[in-house]
């Protein structure tokens, strides 16, 4: 009895019906970002650089459950790849609304995604083109 007692309490002791992973809304179809640029699954990223000052990513990290940990952000080895959007997930709302893109970088043989913080990492300049275009050049276009 005392260990099916256990085996309950530990069971349930990390549930929670409202942990953060549930509150990352799966996007379908597309998603827009505040300066209208259009994203899709199986769109191509290209990484840039790094902005940290060890040439890190400061909005890309190595998994999603790792998101926003100081120790979690992709290194300098992934400058100038291409890497496909697996999936695409909202977090937030209004001001505070997050897009966050699951890449799986080109070459890479871990089967974890890597997790892009969009819009950021699109200002930063971490992420140069979508689809083989410059950011800067779809801005142009989405202004006009």
């Amino acid at each position: 009895m005392k260990g099916f007692l256990l085996l309950v309490a530990v069971l349930l002791g990390g549930f929670s019906p409202h942990t953060e992973q549930e509150s990352r809304k799966i996007a379908q179809g597309s998603v827009t970002t505040r300066q209208g640029l259009v994203l899709n699954v199986g769109d191509r990223l290209r990484f840039g650089e790094g902005k940290m000052d060890n040439k890190a990513y400061r909005h890309a990290f190595t998994a999603l459950r790792h998101l926003d940990k100081p120790t979690a952000h992709l290194d300098e080895g992934y400058a100038y790849t291409y890497a496909t959007i697996r999936e695409l997930r909202e977090t937030g709302t209004g001001g505070n609304r997050r897009l966050l893109a699951l890449v799986k970088p080109k070459g890479d043989l871990l089967p974890v995604n890597k997790v892009i913080d969009l819009e950021p990492a699109l200002e930063a300049k971490e992420i140069i083109s979508v689809n083989d275009v410059a950011v800067y050049t779809l801005l142009k276009r989405v202004k006009k």
